[in-house]
């Protein structure tokens, strides 16, 4: 009896580690994820400032117009 409790106490222990590591893995996901889309953010603002955003708009714009 006493084995086979110490054996789940074991897989519990198992199961709950691996959760631990699959949840730090999912925040370092996410973090890395929230960082890339606030330098993606960034960047547009910087283009943006500087007209580039602009003439890329402007440019789809007129192929748009064209398709259509």
């Amino acid at each position: 009896m006493k084995e086979s409790s110490s054996k789940e106490v074991k897989m519990t222990k198992m199961v709950k580690a691996k959760e631990n590591a699959l949840d730090a893995e999912i925040q370092i996901t996410s973090s890395d994820n929230a960082q890339i889309h606030q330098e993606a953010r960034t960047k547009g603002r910087l283009l943006e400032e500087h007209g580039a955003i602009a003439a890329k708009m402007r440019k789809k714009r007129l192929k748009t117009k064209l398709v259509l």
